[in-house]
């Protein structure tokens, strides 16, 4: 079933937003260091992780 990942950075500005399936993965390589907060939005629930991308 596919979801809605979006990536929002610190300051809150949503720097992606696609929607992915189960197979896909989210490459977080084009972003500079720093807290991001992954969201996927599937099935009417939402799960959020905190990541720090360190380069």
């Amino acid at each position: 079933m596919p979801a809605k990942a979006r990536v929002i950075n610190i300051i809150g500005a949503e720097v992606l937003n696609k929607t992915i399936t189960s197979s896909d993965s989210i490459d977080l390589s084009p972003f500079q260091s720093g807290i991001y907060y992954l969201m996927l939005e599937s099935e009417g629930a939402t799960k959020t992780w905190r990541i720090v991308k360190q380069n």
